[in-house]
């Protein structure tokens, strides 16, 4: 049963890798730039595994327009330290200052200051 849920894991972790390798880089897309002139230059990414810093140049994904002011987030970082894949998805909302609410279908929204 352990030896079944360790290969489970590895190929969990190897099919997020190459999901990861086949996205864009996060950077190439930033600073995003809301139509009221704010701009969102990024973002500190921690693992969730081992809670290292990851990389600006390991972190992949997209930032997609959902309405004026509004943009989706969705990233996936590479640990080298520990060899994971943490993913993370926000909404950024920019107002008076710029806000971010985690994603998450599975739990309630909480937010946060992003620069």
């Amino acid at each position: 049963m352990l030896k079944d849920n360790l290969i489970n894991n590895m190929l969990k972790i190897s099919h997020q890798q190459i999901e990861w390798s086949q996205s864009d880089t996060l950077i190439k897309q930033l600073p995003y730039t809301f139509e009221n002139g704010m701009q969102f230059h990024g973002f500190t990414a921690k693992c969730s595994g081992c809670l290292n810093k990851i990389e600006s140049k390991n972190l992949r994904g997209s930032v997609a327009r959902l309405d004026t002011n509004r943009c989706l987030l969705n990233a996936k970082g590479y640990c080298q330290p520990c060899n994971g894949i943490t993913s993370y998805s926000y909404i950024l909302t920019a107002a008076e200052e710029l806000r971010a609410e985690v994603f998450d279908a599975d739990n309630t929204p909480g937010d946060g200051a992003m620069n």
